[in-house]
C-alpha cells in the first residue's frame, strides 16, 4: 500500500475585494463556516489535534476562541475567509504561538475530568 504524502492544499479564488487567490496547506487550519451551531464539538476538537481555528460566530465558539490570539472569527463571506488565510499563511510563526496558547487553554477548561464536573 502506497501512502501519499502530498499535503492537502485550499485554493480559495479570488474576488474583485481580495485578488489573488491563496494556497494553504489543509492540515494546518480549521474552517466552521457554520450559520448555526450548539457548542461547536468539531473546533474544540480540531483545536485540540493543533489546528489553527477559523470560525464563524456560531453557538459557543466565543467560548473557545480569542479572535486573533488563538484562533480567529470571520463574517462568513469569501472576502474575510481570504484575508485570513492570506494572513495564516503570512505568518506562519504566529500560528504555531496561536496553536500553543489554544492547547493551554483546552488544557485548562476543556479536559474531560474539567468538563465532567460541570454536568
Amino acid at each position: 500500500m502506497v501512502i501519499s504524502t502530498v499535503p492537502l492544499v485550499v485554493t480559495v479564488p479570488s474576488s474583485e475585494e481580495a485578488p489573488g487567490s491563496v494556497n494553504v496547506p489543509l492540515r494546518d487550519i480549521y474552517i466552521l463556516a457554520s450559520k448555526s451551531e450548539g457548542f461547536p464539538l468539531k473546533l474544540l476538537e480540531a483545536a485540540s489535534c493543533g489546528r489553527v481555528c477559523i470560525s464563524t460566530k456560531v453557538g459557543g465558539a466565543d467560548e473557545l476562541i480569542e479572535d486573533g490570539i488563538d484562533g480567529y472569527f470571520f463574517d462568513r463571506n469569501l472576502n474575510d475567509l481570504i484575508a485570513i488565510l492570506k494572513h495564516i499563511k503570512e505568518n506562519k510563526n504566529l500560528q504555531e504561538k496561536k496553536v500553543y496558547l489554544m492547547r493551554k487553554k483546552i488544557e485548562k477548561n476543556w479536559t474531560w475530568e474539567i468538563v465532567s464536573t460541570k454536568w
